[in-house]
């Protein structure tokens, strides 16, 4: 019964210690995160740098993995451009753990710029806003903002602009700023007349007309100092008006202000020692002064003086008329004596007759004429000749005169009528 026992035992222990045998042999003990495991060699994990295109990009392990060990990747795969951080784990049993890391680097990319480009062109200021754009821009950008790229003034601008694009995998996008004008327009309509007033103490003045409302005009005498564009005073102004603006080319015209004295013509005539005259300062009216008295005969105007059978005469204005009319010399007081109602000009006498001239808006309705007094009665009138005439005189039974239809030369004419007579080939302007 012992015997049995110690044989037992021994078959046992023997079958047991084959089985463990086999079994360490067949299946490598566990030895993860064991220093006592085996070393992984040969296999290397490299960072990777690469630019973004859109498609998925990874970084695996190199060499050759030993029998038994595998591999387990942590973000070792991106398609965005940035960088991953990534891990790979090799583990088997009987080797140690093995932790390899490792940067895949997706890089950003630059846009294809090369058909991007401004759009400009030859701009002359017209009022209107107008612009310079961009175009030829790759897919996925497109315009943010621009700025002065939109003017309306005449000037010289620098426009840029910004972009929307993908901020994530590219670069900005750069386009180079555009160097653009808006040309000054040229001035056009504008107006700047010469000007003759008559002097009556006010201010006159010429401008340009025509001129747009953002045009700065500077006026300049050439010819007096102080004087821009208007005046008061007696004379002939040369005057320069320069128009600048930013938005039109400058400008220079010329033209003539003048103030010119009243064209009034004014008699003087001595009779019998004493002065008859139309007085500047009384309104034109009739005066006399014999040297030591000066003195207001009436409110006559008058216009010409005569002699006619030892009298003076003179002929009156009116507005529409006139008149022929004696200065009757009293002891006491010089009278006005009304002789003849006539629409006439440039009175003179022969002693007996009176002869004036009458000038229309026409040479048919005008003429030189003849009256004669005719005690109570009405006057007797003789038209001479037709035609305008000026400067009538008297001399040796013939009327001397500028012959308005002939060009103002100096003529005759007998006082008893019949042709005119051209005594001189030149115009007169006085007799």
């Amino acid at each position: 019964m012992k015997k049995i026992t110690l044989l037992t035992l021994s078959i046992l222990f023997a079958v047991t210690l084959a089985i463990g045998m086999t079994a360490c042999s067949q299946n490598p003990p566990d030895n993860s995160g064991d220093s006592s495991g085996v070393e992984i060699t040969g296999v290397t994990f490299s960072d990777k740098e690469v630019t973004y295109n859109g498609s998925q990009h990874e970084i695996t392990i190199l060499g050759e993995l030993p029998e038994g060990v595998s591999v387990s990747y942590t973000n070792n795969v991106g398609t965005n451009a940035n960088v991953y951080n990534a891990t790979a784990v090799l583990s088997g049993e009987g080797y140690k753990t093995k932790t390899l890391n490792a940067k895949l680097t997706i890089k950003k990319a630059n846009y294809d710029m090369s058909n991007a480009r401004w759009i400009k062109g030859d701009y002359t200021y017209n009022g209107n806003t107008q612009s310079v754009t961009v175009t030829g821009l790759p897919s996925g950008v497109t315009v943010k903002s621009y700025t002065d790229n939109s003017k309306v003034n005449a000037g010289d601008y620098t426009a840029s602009v910004t972009f929307n694009y993908d901020t994530q995998n590219y670069n900005p996008p750069v386009l180079k700023d555009c160097a653009w004008e808006i040309k000054k327009a040229t001035l056009t309509g504008l107006i700047f007349d010469s000007a003759t007033f008559t002097y009556d103490g006010t201010e006159k003045r010429i401008d340009v007309v025509g001129v747009p409302n953002d045009c700065n005009i500077i006026y300049e005498c050439t010819n007096f100092s102080g004087v821009e564009n208007f005046a008061v005073e007696i004379g002939s102004y040369n005057i320069v008006a320069t128009i600048e603006s930013q938005n039109f080319k400058s400008v220079t015209l010329s033209a003539t202000l003048k103030i010119k004295g009243e064209e009034i013509e004014r008699y003087i005539y001595k009779h019998n020692g004493v002065l008859y005259f139309s007085n500047a300062l009384d309104d034109n009216s009739l005066y006399s002064y014999d040297g030591d008295v000066l003195t207001r005969i009436s409110h006559d105007e008058p216009y010409n003086f005569t002699v006619n059978g030892g009298n003076l005469y003179l002929r009156s204005k009116a507005l529409f008329g006139g008149a022929i009319k004696q200065i009757n010399v009293g002891t006491e007081k010089t009278e006005i004596i009304n002789t003849a109602s006539v629409k006439g000009e440039y009175l003179i006498s022969d002693g007996t007759n009176f002869y004036y001239a009458v000038n229309s808006l026409t040479h048919a309705k005008s003429g030189i004429y003849k009256l004669t007094e005719n005690g109570d009665e009405e006057p007797i009138v003789t038209r001479l000749t037709t035609g305008k005439a000026k400067y009538l005189q008297y001399y040796d039974n013939y009327l001397y005169f500028a012959d308005g239809e002939n060009g103002n030369k100096l003529s005759k004419i007998s006082v008893n009528g019949g042709a005119k007579t051209l005594v001189r080939d030149e115009k007169i302007n006085n007799l």
